[in-house]
């Protein structure tokens, strides 16, 4: 500043420099405060998740079995999953897999009974030597045909009856990478077994979409802890059958 009280032109360009470079250090420092909060809390969100799910466990009681798995022993446990997968993708390949190590726990595997993982889960069933059931809806009659792998058709009328009649007849389920379909089947059994209007199993969920979609159902809804504790979250599907022996076990 001269004698007079005026900033030079060559100053007063320095002084603008300087704002602008500490603006951008300020922005930069709150984008990446920001950045880490979120994460942060995103942790914190899927951590609560699994262990709200871990305690579920102890709900699970012989009683939860279905008359039909206390008469025979045999368990029967249902994969949810989506149709529009291909033979040749990852996800196919994981259903195969899931199906094959749940037939070889000897679990009775059931799926929708179309194409994608539910053909893949019930390929690598039949494939372990394990009976399969394909729970087929007449709705679907004009625009799909059954799977071959299924042992054990049980058609339905409805969408809705379908669904109802494998939260009848199911003693665990399994959600795997799917649609619309997929999430109604979730959400309806879910909230079906909050409201008491079947009875508690094993509902596990594998993979870190679905985590997503239920910390976002979380976020930008009521659910409350009552709800997340129903499931079980895992990775894999090689973590399936893990879960589903330390809880299934028949008295």
């Amino acid at each position: 500043m001269n004698d007079a009280g005026i900033i030079p032109a060559n100053r007063l360009a320095d002084l603008f420099q300087e704002a602008d470079e500490l603006t951008a250090m300020l922005v930069s420092s709150a984008k990446t405060t920001k950045e880490r909060n979120a994460q942060a809390s995103s942790r914190r969100s899927n951590r609560t998740i699994r262990e709200e799910s871990t305690m579920y466990s102890a709900f699970i009681t012989p009683n939860s079995l279905s008359p039909a798995a206390k008469r025979s022993g045999s368990i029967i446990v249902t994969v949810f999953g989506g149709a529009r997968v291909a033979p040749d993708s990852k996800l196919y390949e994981e259903s195969v897999t899931l199906g094959r190590l749940l037939g070889q726990a000897g679990y009775v595997v059931a799926t929708g009974g179309y194409t994608g993982t539910m053909e893949a889960v019930l390929r690598g069933a039949a494939e372990a030597g394990a009976h399969t059931i394909g729970y087929t809806c007449e709705t679907f009659e004009a625009s799909s045909e059954p799977n071959g792998w299924i042992k054990d058709e049980r058609k339905t009328p409805t969408l809705t009856a379908r669904i109802q009649r494998m939260a009848d007849e199911s003693d665990a389920f399994v959600v795997v990478h799917g649609g619309l379909g997929t999430l109604a089947e979730l959400a309806l059994v879910w909230n079906m077994i909050l409201a008491h209007e079947t009875r508690p199993r094993p509902f596990i969920v594998v993979g870190a979409e679905w985590l997503q979609v239920i910390e976002s159902i979380r976020a930008h809804t009521q659910m409350g802890f009552s709800a997340s504790k129903l499931l079980t979250l895992v990775d894999s599907v090689e973590d399936v059958p893990v879960s589903l022996g330390s809880v299934m076990r028949l008295s």
